[in-house]
């Protein structure tokens, strides 16, 4: 799953570099702004990028490790523990890479996590929710 997502960053920002060397349609005029904000995006998506491979796989390295601690129990705490520090290398790295000199880091940090930590904390019934139902399906053996 988090190389598959990788592979949808790569697709989009190769879409995005087609989409700057494509000659425009004869009626649009706004060839400048829309490659001014386009071409701006590759730091970001580069940093998308390395964030999300880093931090996904951390988050399921962390998430199974917490697993055979907690002996299979506990989903809410290894859940919310394996998120929170996951988001929170994201967010890091992410920020860093993107907006390094460009903006101040610590207050985009700030916001981000405070977000991402409420979202995390507000999905766990939603992976009870999730984790019930897969455990109804039928296990099919070869």
């Amino acid at each position: 799953m988090v190389l598959g997502g990788f592979l949808t960053l790569v697709v989009v920002y190769g879409l995005i570099q087609l989409s700057l060397i494509w000659p425009s349609a004869p009626f649009w005029n706004k060839e400048q702004e829309f490659a001014a904000i386009l071409g701006s995006t590759t730091r970001i998506i580069i940093a998308s990028m390395i964030a999300y491979l880093i931090s996904q796989f951390h988050d399921v390295w962390l998430f199974h490790l917490l697993k055979k601690w907690f002996k299979h129990r506990h989903l809410w705490l290894r859940n919310n523990i394996s998120t929170f520090l996951s988001q929170t290398l994201d967010t890091t790295i992410f920020i860093v890479i993107a907006f390094y000199g460009d903006r101040p880091l610590l207050p985009l940090i700030g916001g981000q996590l405070v977000v991402k930590w409420l979202i995390a904390v507000a999905d766990t019934p939603f992976v009870y929710l999730l984790v019930g139902k897969i455990k109804q399906l039928p296990v099919i053996d070869d």
